[in-house]
């Protein structure tokens, strides 16, 4: 119940202070999310809520990326694109539409033609021909780059539990260096390493003969 306000007030509530629950319904715009089939009776509004956040940091971040290759690709198209991210700033708190990104690429999808021409140069001196900008074209690629970001995030993501033994095996060995007494000498972390795999490959041996020994007990037909 306190995860369900908490995420509420950040999520769930818009912008005009009013409860959205049933606004997804109302304007027949449900809210993307798991399929049924994925979901399961642990999810928690906390989950949806950050599932929101990661959705609206991937696409900040897919829009990032498409700035930094129009810098040197076309600077017109830069501005424009610039100025429309300034405009419908992705936020980290409001709806989930407008968290999720989902509102600035429904903006972009439906977006109409335009044209843009050079930025910061006065008029008389601007002898570049405007282009025309295609908002529509521009969401379908920042959701391709939304994509390839997404499978890179998760294959860093998939990297946490080796940097969690990686840090439980750091700190375990700098304990014992520490607790060691004065004057005696620590082992290394390969001396340490070479010990432990020796010890657990010893306790495996011990065990199949204790194995070995029980089925003897059990059958005790002699051999021909």
């Amino acid at each position: 119940m306190l995860v369900h306000r908490a995420v509420g007030a950040l999520v769930v509530r818009c912008q005009d202070g009013k409860d959205n629950a049933g606004a997804s319904h109302a304007k027949k715009v449900r809210r993307l999310g798991r399929p049924a089939w994925k979901r399961s009776p642990d999810d928690t509004p906390l989950r949806d809520g950050n599932r929101d956040r990661i959705q609206g940091m991937l696409t900040t971040a897919a829009v990032k990326t498409l700035l930094a290759y129009t810098t040197e690709t076309n600077q017109q198209l830069h501005h424009w694109l610039r100025r429309f991210s300034h405009e419908n700033e992705i936020p980290m708190v409001g709806c989930w539409e407008d968290v999720s990104g989902d509102t600035f690429l429904r903006k972009l999808l439906q977006g109409e033609l335009t044209s843009q021409g050079h930025q910061g140069m006065e008029a008389l001196f601007d002898h570049t021909t405007p282009i025309a900008v295609d908002p529509a074209n521009l969401a379908m690629r920042i959701m391709d780059i939304r994509t390839v970001l997404a499978k890179e995030w998760i294959d860093d993501l998939q990297q946490v539990a080796e940097d969690n033994g990686q840090l439980l095996k750091a700190s375990l060995l700098a304990s014992l260096e520490l607790e060691a007494p004065a004057g005696v000498e620590t082992l290394t972390e390969t001396e340490t390493l070479a010990e432990m795999e020796q010890a657990e490959l010893q306790s495996a041996l011990m065990q199949r003969l204790k194995d070995l020994e029980t089925r003897d007990e059990d059958d005790p037909t002699p051999l021909a």
